[in-house]
């Protein structure tokens, strides 16, 4: 044990923050059986959540996009042909939003059945569960009136495997055994569920349960999205997709995936087949009415023979017939272009709307008007792709309107522009005609007006040509017709969970549990503002003359001082440390007094053990009980409190040999009780009769040793404390409050008695490591109680001391 025995007299305060580090890793330190037990709790909450959660994998894909910048080499010779495949995609942006947008998740959802989930619960505990998708034994079906539905609201329920023929059904509380194929009533509804066995039922199955949750598809479109993760790839290729699904199953996350990418590029073909079809139907109609004319036209010809008597028509007029033959093409060239412009303007007027896409790659020979409808047609591509994630409220979709509009506009002015134009250049070519005509008068009337009937036959002939040929290029065009993207990682999935992480759970739980007993020293520490060490004394300019530690004593209060425990060695380094610090009394007795600032800091119990301790050095010792509110000395010495330091004050006729007792059995050991309890006590002990008595004291024993009272609620003990020759202050540790130290520290500056020693009650050596592995400490209870051996302490006593938290 160190020599309790230090002072910070004339030297500075010490600078101590609001937590001190030393004394805070002290405390942790201490604390060791603490963290072991906060850690070891941890580790095995970590244990049982990872082998109880259901984990989540992680599923990824990616896809490149092909844009209008990129050339298709396997459908070049196509392009050489003039034939369109489709547009290509021009904004990456647009296609991550229709890979999310609610009709193509719908359709995923819908198709793989994901809005109903299956898990296997565990067999012995009941609480492991593990989702299972394509390995299940049953295949489940919602029907309402022999329709196949999907849930409208939660349905949630289990189904035990009996054997291969029956299984039973817990479904609102209500367990009933159905054979597979069955219906199966859902309570309060008409709906009803059919349960058959799956291809992948094994005997392996029976006797396992199995707990289904059906959700509606809207409440899993949320969930999916939310765990759909999409992002686009660096600037060196800016059109790569990245998917990546997570979800409790790896196979169903895989399959997820494969099946949206499916959807995606099916959903991609068929918006760019939408131009060819519409065309398709355009040519076709055009066809049928061509076919009409050709028909009315060869019976005009039939007539046209009959009538006249002929069996074939041939004009000798070659010359006549080379020199207009040049200008007869460009006649029918030109009515070609006038037909496929009035076609054009006809079907403008009947299609007025933005959904309709216009006839392309007809054979115009306007290029302008070429143009145009190509972006015409991919503008409306667009709109349509954004109205699967946008309302037509949408400033962007408005915007394209706007520009449909104007462009519907711009390409009937021009069709009507070209169509003037062609008729000037059809009068132009007629008067070239009518010149050539002029020399067919001779000609004979039949003749030249067969040749007026051939001439419509074969421009007939040439527009149902070109559009038998427009319409095979268009066919083409569709069966050639392939998606935007391609797949440059097929979805592949890890065995590994991306969460729980084991290793990054365990280290979590670690810190949890070393962190969660320091957070808690922390906050203590960090409140706690009651006196603990001697250094919160030192602090305050105080001499600490010595530390009493916590001991249950077995003994007799009044028993010799036994070497065996630590609280006996504390009154012997008390009683070393008084005599350094006591003055010299010119042969007389010193008297100590001893108080403290509150009641129960322990100075009754001090008092009797100091004064047992001085009378064993064969020192003549009077023990006195100047507490005259509330006496302790008759409790403990277990006497009667008869005639006291009160009696003698109040009675003159009394002498000190009528109040001093001498203690039985204990030689150089006397006391002096308080006495009757007094109305005044604090006049009382200002009385001169009081300072006789003390000077006859002195000159009878070595010490007179003075049990006061709490000087921190009154003031009986301040003319006491001004006599004595050395103040002993006890401070009882964890008990009180730092701001009360002012107290003794008023009574040294104040001059009241500069000779003040602090004495530190109920110190905790154990927290400090001294001692020699006895018991410490003592309490105010009954002292002839023992306490129980450490061979006899239970086993819950002793896990409390273990654990005891410093």
């Amino acid at each position: 044990m160190e020599t309790i025995f230090s002072t910070n007299e004339g030297g500075e305060e010490e600078a101590g923050g609001i937590l001190n580090f030393n004394e805070f890793k002290d405390r942790v330190i201490r604390s060791w059986k603490w963290l072991l037990l906060s850690c070891s709790i941890s580790l095995a909450v970590a244990f049982f959540y990872l082998r109880y959660s259901i984990p989540v994998f992680q599923s990824e894909a990616s896809i490149l996009v092909q844009t209008m910048n990129q050339n298709n080499k396997e459908l070049a010779f196509l392009n050489e042909l003039n034939i369109p495949v489709g547009p290509k995609v021009n904004n990456i942006s647009n296609e991550i939003e229709i890979l999310k947008s609610e009709e193509l998740l719908k359709s995923v959802i819908i198709k793989l059945k994901l809005y109903q989930q299956l898990f296997l619960i565990g067999n012995k505990s009941g609480i492991q569960r593990k989702e299972i998708y394509n390995e299940s034994p049953v295949d489940i079906s919602l029907y309402n009136s022999d329709t196949l539905i999907h849930p409208s609201g939660t349905l949630h329920y289990y189904i035990t495997i009996i054997d291969e023929k029956k299984f039973e059904i817990n479904l609102a509380n209500n367990r009933k055994i159905y054979q597979y194929g069955e219906k199966c009533p859902i309570p309060f509804s008409a709906n009803y569920l059919i349960v058959r066995r799956s291809v992948l039922y094994e005997k392996k199955w029976q006797g396992l349960t199995l707990e289904v949750t059906a959700i509606p598809i809207t409440s899993y479109l949320n969930k999916l999205r939310s765990s759909l993760f999409l992002s686009v790839s660096s600037d060196a290729n800016p059109s790569q997709i990245f998917l990546s699904l997570r979800g409790s199953n790896p196979s169903k996350n895989q399959v997820t995936l494969d099946q949206l990418i499916a959807d995606y590029e099916a959903d991609g073909i068929r918006e760019r087949n939408r131009i060819g079809q519409n065309t398709s139907l355009f040519i076709n109609e055009r066809l049928s009415l061509i076919e009409q004319e050709l028909g009315k036209l060869e019976v005009e010809v039939e007539d046209f023979k009959t009538t006249n008597k002929l069996m074939d028509v041939q004009i000798d007029a070659s010359s006549v017939v080379s020199k207009s033959a040049e200008t007869e093409k460009l006649i029918s060239e030109n009515q070609i272009q006038q037909s496929l412009t009035n076609y054009l303007l006809e079907y403008l007027k009947k299609t007025n709307g933005f959904n309709d896409v216009l006839p392309s790659n007809l054979g115009l020979n306007e290029l302008s008007i070429n143009r145009m409808t190509d972006e015409f047609n991919r503008i409306i591509s667009e709109r349509n792709q954004q109205l699967q994630y946008a309302r037509e409220e949408n400033p962007n979709i408005q915007r394209l309107e706007a520009q449909l509009t104007s462009l519907r506009t711009t390409i009937e002015k021009s069709l009507k522009n070209r169509k003037s134009a062609l008729q000037i250049e059809l009068e132009t070519f007629k008067s070239n005609e009518n010149r050539f005509n002029n020399r067919f008068q001779n000609l004979p009337r039949f003749e030249r007006e067969y040749r007026n009937i051939v001439r419509k036959q074969q421009i007939m002939e040439e527009l149902y040509l070109h559009l038998l040929k427009k319409r095979e290029e268009n066919e083409m065009a569709l069966a050639a017709t392939v998606g935007s993207i391609k797949v440059v990682t097929m979805p592949t999935f890890s065995m590994t969970p991306i969460f729980p992480k084991k290793q990054n759970t365990y280290f979590l739980a670690l810190l949890i549990g070393i962190f969660v007993p320091i957070g808690i020293i922390f906050v203590s520490e960090l409140f706690n503002t009651k006196v603990k060490t001697t250094k919160d004394i030192s602090n305050q300019r105080l001499t600490v003359l010595g530390e009493i530690p916590f001991e249950k004593e077995n003994k007799d209060i009044l028993s010799e001082l036994s070497y065996k425990t630590a609280l006996s060695e504390s009154f012997r380094m008390l009683r070393a440390n008084l005599a350094y610090v006591l003055p010299e009394n010119n042969g007389k007795g010193r008297a100590i007094a001893i108080t403290s600032t509150i009641p129960k800091e322990g100075k009754t119990f001090t008092s009797i053990k100091l004064a047992v301790s001085l009378a064993s050095t064969d020192k003549k010792v009077v023990l006195v009980g100047m507490d005259l509110r509330m006496p302790k000395i008759p409790e403990y010495l277990k006497i009667d409190d008869n005639l006291g330091i009160s009696n003698y004050l109040i009675d003159s006729q009394l002498k000190a040999d009528d109040i001093i007792k001498e203690l039985d059995n204990k030689s150089g050991l006397f006391f002096i009780s308080a006495g009757t309890i007094p109305p005044n006590p604090a006049e009382l002990l200002m009385k001169p009769r009081l300072y006789e008595l003390l000077e006859e004291l002195k000159l009878r024993f070595d010490y007179i040793v003075m049990d006061l009272s709490p000087i921190g609620f009154v003031a009986d003990s301040y003319p006491v404390i001004e006599y004595a020759d050395y103040v002993l202050y006890l401070v009882r540790a964890n008990y009180l409050d730092k701001k009360m130290l002012n107290v003794p520290a008023s009574i040294v500056k104040g001059n009241k008695n500069p000779n003040l020693g602090i004495i530190l009650n109920f110190s905790d050596f154990d927290k400090k490591g001294y001692g020699y592995g006895y018991g410490y400490g003592y309490t105010y209870g009954s002292m002839n109680g023992s306490a129980p051996k450490a061979g006899n302490k239970s086993l819950l006593s002793r896990l409390g001391n273990f654990f005891r938290f410093s």
